[in-house]
């Protein structure tokens, strides 16, 4: 099977697991594809699962990505980049707490700045169950940089990736409840 640019090149009857993709035509990554949830076609960026893999990493990690993708991963925000700026994409988070239950987030509009722009973050346009965490939760995502333990890009005047384990585009460390 030749390489498509993301997972909604794939053909609807395959099951969901690890494909090879090349966005652009260009560069070669083996990706997780959602093809159960919402339609199918869905190319998962983070998978959490059971705790496995240690997200609490730096910046070169994060860039590049890092783990399993038929477990817990991160595709690298360069991947992430190059497959947000192909065309118009959708951002979907799957949520599932302690008890069992289930919740989800759209936003119509995603992407992922080049290593330059620090992996700037452009997303608007939530639909969902779960909350719009990216806008409410830590004071509007929309334009922020990536922050990582080792490069802080937040405003906040402590690193959130250090105060919470774990990289992400923080404005300010959020309270959690």
């Amino acid at each position: 099977m030749q390489p498509v640019t993301d997972c909604s090149g794939l053909h609807q009857d395959l099951p969901s697991g690890a494909y090879v993709i090349r966005p652009n035509h260009f560069h070669v990554m083996k990706v997780y594809c959602d093809q159960s949830t919402s339609g199918g076609g869905w190319t998962v960026l983070q998978r959490r699962r059971d705790g496995s893999t240690d997200f609490h990493r730096g910046w070169t990690d994060y860039e590049n990505g890092f783990g399993d993708p038929e477990n817990e991963f991160w595709l690298g925000n360069r991947n992430i980049h190059a497959i947000s700026f192909q065309k118009r994409y959708q951002l979907r988070f799957d949520l599932e707490d302690f008890k069992e239950e289930n919740r989800y987030a759209v936003y119509s509009t995603f992407n992922v700045g080049n290593a330059s722009s620090e992996y700037q973050l452009t997303i608007q346009d939530y639909t969902g169950d779960a909350g719009d965490a990216m806008r409410d939760y830590t004071a509007g995502l929309n334009g922020k940089k990536f922050t990582t333990k080792d490069r802080d890009n937040d405003v906040n005047h402590v690193n959130c990736a250090i105060t919470y384990h774990g990289a992400w585009w923080f404005k300010s460390c959020p309270v959690l409840i």
